[in-house]
């Protein structure tokens, strides 16, 4: 039993009664259980909360006053959630230790179980003004602002309408030099959506260490008034110096240009049109850009989007991540991106994918780890064959996950086109063996015609490998069942069984 005195291996015991069924009534008796479990599972219980009714439980019962009723399903309780009393400095002592744990404050959601809590302005107001402690939540680090549930203020949906009313209370909740991530939403035009703009400059103010920001625009709004609060945010934005993460959704007004800012910027995630996504790019300073997730409007200039990031010296070393969601990469824009040869994870649909497109994929990313390829015109060839995993075994030699689309209907003779002893040598500057590579997954939507060639074709290739086909609604059920038969046949032919 000496070894539970040490920190470390009862937090790793926490975690995983936390992860299983039933965990938090079972890690909630392990916390009462004695001194040394008291605080450890506590820290675990409390780490990450979705609104602040657990805190305001937690105050002695005769300081609450709860009134039920039915809400708008029958099996569902509403229960407004007031304070019968100013809480005192001794009504205090629990619930100040709780939120000492609280890390994560992830949002608006007041439902548990089959009870919605509703939270009203004069008790967030009651909270925060009698809190003796500031600020209240010491060790937070995620903070969502995207509605008023977290803050007082009298928009029943909008934080932002209310700016300055906020203002008095973000002071009251994190330390500046803790927080780190911030999530927010810019409100329906009705709420005023120009107010987030004071919010923001408020937050740059408090706040200027942060590190983390998710900005999501009313897409509603339309592209004249939206846009234009999204281009003045945005400028605001900018001004984070420590920035190394940011989310943005919204669109912004052809006529408007960003200014060059975001010095320190790692990750960017963009939900827009590709228009305004190229001004964010071409907006941005910082040299070692690291990850990209794209979420655009359908359109024409996604080779252009793709030449930006191929264009800058420095991110064709930085860039390890690029994923680009709902339009389709033409083959002209893959190769553009040939340039990135860092590229580890590379997500995207291609409206034209063959085996030499592929093959010279395979060359230029040789740190590959992950690559999605969906295509919609499964149907319609040229589709890559088996032939083209030969080049991801040649070249890339860290590949764990491979999707793409496959006709596997003809299986290459010899099974094997690779020189064991070339690989050994190393091929694109790379020293690692065979034996020495990761386990590879392939899935995807894949023709099949003969299973047992298949499965034998993917062992040869890559040993240690895992098939997962991908089910898709244009191919009959007697293909999908032929692949699920190559599944089955390599992990019954894979050596040592692994999964």
């Amino acid at each position: 039993m000496s070894c539970l005195n040490i920190l470390e291996i009862r937090h790793e015991i926490f975690e995983y009664v936390f992860a299983t069924t039933g965990g938090h009534r079972d890690l909630a008796a392990l916390a009462r259980t004695c001194r040394a479990y008291h605080v450890p599972a506590l820290s675990i219980l409390w780490r990450t909360h979705k609104s602040l009714v657990p805190l305001i439980l937690c105050f002695p019962s005769d300081m609450l006053d709860l009134s039920t009723q039915v809400g708008r399903y029958r099996d569902i309780i509403t229960v407004k959630l007031k304070f019968a009393k100013l809480p005192s400095l001794k009504d205090w002592e629990r619930p100040l230790m709780h939120a000492k744990f609280i890390r994560e404050l992830t949002g608006w959601d007041q439902w548990y179980g089959r009870k919605e809590y509703d939270l009203r302005f004069t008790t967030l107001e009651t909270l925060f003004d009698s809190c003796p402690a500031s600020p209240l939540f010491p060790t937070l680090r995620y903070l969502d602002l995207s509605y008023c549930r977290i803050l007082p203020t009298r928009a029943p949906r909008s934080l932002h309408s209310d700016a300055q009313v906020a203002s008095a209370y973000l002071r009251k909740i994190a330390c500046p030099a803790v927080l780190q991530s911030l999530r927010m939403y810019n409100g329906t035009p009705s709420r005023n959506t120009y107010d987030c703009r004071s919010l923001l400059a408020l937050v740059l103010e408090l706040y200027p260490t942060i590190k983390s920001l998710a900005f999501h625009d009313n897409v509603n709004a339309g592209p004249v008034d939206g846009g234009l609060a999204l281009s003045r945010n945005l400028t605001i934005v900018g001004s984070f110096r420590s920035l190394t993460s940011f989310t943005v959704k919204g669109s912004l007004p052809e006529s408007f240009n960003l200014v060059p800012s975001f010095p320190t910027l790692l990750k960017l995630d963009i939900s827009c049109s590709v228009s305004s996504a190229l001004k964010i790019l071409k907006a941005i300073l910082s040299p070692g850009l690291r990850q990209i997730r794209f979420w655009l409007y359908p359109s024409d200039r996604v080779l252009e989007l793709c030449a930006v990031l191929a264009s800058r010296a420095s991110w064709r070393d930085s860039l390890r991540y690029i994923s680009i969601v709902d339009p389709f990469v033409c083959s002209q824009a893959l190769e553009t991106l040939f340039a990135l040869s860092h590229l580890c994870y590379l997500d995207l649909s291609c409206s034209t994918i063959d085996d030499s497109l592929l093959e010279r994929a395979a060359r230029a990313w040789p740190m590959l780890e992950r690559f999605f390829v969906s295509d919609g015109n499964i149907d319609c060839p040229p589709r890559p064959t088996l032939q083209s995993l030969v080049s991801f075994s040649r070249h890339c030699p860290h590949l764990t996950h491979l999707s793409l689309p496959l006709d596997a209907r003809q299986i290459p003779s010899p099974r094997i086109d690779v020189n064991r002893s070339e690989i050994s040598r190393g091929i694109s500057g790379s020293s690692m063996v065979r034996d020495a590579r990761p386990v590879l997954k392939l899935t995807g939507h894949v023709t099949v015609s003969d299973p047992a060639g298949m499965a034998g074709f993917l062992l040869d290739l890559f040993p240690g490998i895992t098939f997962d086909p991908t089910p898709y609604d244009d191919l009959d059920d007697e293909c999908h069942l032929m692949s699920k038969e190559v599944a089955q046949i390599i992990n019954q032919r894979r050596p040592g069984q692994h999964c």
